[in-house]
């Protein structure tokens, strides 16, 4: 269940849109194998200019590591809060 509906309807909403110009469908375990290739062309669909250096950084900041390290920039509490 995800938010009270059917995990494959909500997946095939994404599966119906991936011909659309302004979507991207990226299966996580793509960015899971090679992020720094996928990188790259998440710049390109969001018309970002993308150096060696900005797959560096971008790299280093999806990592889990990092992202632990720095866990109140991901704090979701706000949106529970809201409901």
């Amino acid at each position: 269940s995800i938010w009270g509906g059917n995990y494959w309807e909500y997946m095939v909403e994404f599966y119906l849109c991936r011909n659309q110009s302004n979507v991207l469908c990226l299966p996580f375990e793509f960015m899971k194998d090679d992020l720094k290739a996928v990188i790259p062309k998440v710049a390109t669909f969001m018309g970002v200019e993308c150096d060696d250096a900005l797959v560096e950084k971008v790299a280093e900041l999806s990592h889990l590591d990092w992202m632990n390290k720095n866990e109140d920039k991901f704090n979701e509490g706000w949106f529970y809060e809201e409901q």
